[in-house]
């Protein structure tokens, strides 16, 4: 009986970690597809200098996102 109640808890903490990865690789993909939008759109034409500043500074920021989110696939194990 208290070894299936330990196979139980042990079954509960998988699932409850399997829900946080899925959570977070769900998270990633949601900021993959708003920065890649980002760097998709066309740039505002004959605008003034703040605006392009705005514009260039969000494609900087969605670009350094990308690289974080990606980075952390692509790092190999020490």
């Amino acid at each position: 009986m208290i070894d299936d109640d330990l196979e139980t808890d042990e079954a509960e903490d998988h699932v409850e970690q399997l829900a946080e990865c899925l959570d977070i690789e769900a998270e990633r993909r949601r900021w993959i597809r708003v920065a890649v939008a980002a760097l998709a759109a066309s740039e505002p034409e004959h605008c003034s200098g703040r605006v392009q500043l705005a514009y260039d500074t969000m494609r900087i920021a969605a670009c350094e996102r990308m690289v974080r989110l990606l980075g952390s696939d692509l790092q190999t194990p020490a």
